[in-house]
């Protein structure tokens, strides 16, 4: 299959191995077949159809909270970098940190009205009840719990 589309000048290829050989964090659809296939163009649908919505839905948010935790993981380094850099500083509790952090992306963000406020204070609240619940005193625990949570990410 890849020779003819390499005679065609089709510069994609095919890769027949499962996601997992590949490395794709990525869960697998089901195969549809013609009649299925036709049945959801006309509108009915199937088990399979149904199935594959899912796994689309799920594969959405696989790749929604890959992403907010590898930037979770990097920002939390940093910080744990930038405070094993301070000798003999005054360091912030991470709460300190997180809040002087939301302060200035809230000053970067125009919008002022009611509802941003409210989504900004729900946002803190989740935070703050995050670093409580699992008992976050500094960055370095903060970048612990990230990592676990990277870890765990990983092997679902």
């Amino acid at each position: 299959m890849n020779k003819a589309l390499e005679l065609k000048g089709v510069a994609a290829r095919v890769d027949c191995r499962s996601y997992k050989r590949q490395g794709v964090d990525k869960i697998p659809s089901v195969h549809m077949g013609v009649a299925a296939m036709r049945m959801e163009k006309r509108g009915v649908l199937t088990i399979k159809g149904d199935f594959n919505r899912a796994v689309a839905a799920d594969n959405k948010l696989l790749k929604e909270l890959n992403a907010r935790i590898t930037r979770l993981y990097n920002w939390s380094g940093e910080l744990a970098a930038r405070e094993k850099t301070l000798q003999g500083g005054h360091k912030q509790s991470v709460m300190a940190q997180l809040m002087d952090a939301q302060m200035a992306r809230q000053k970067e963000q125009a919008s002022n009205s009611n509802y941003a406020k409210v989504k900004r204070l729900k946002e803190n609240a989740a935070v703050f009840n995050f670093l409580m619940a699992h008992n976050i005193q500094s960055v370095e625990e903060l970048f612990d719990v990230i990592s676990g949570l990277n870890d765990r990410y990983y092997s679902i």
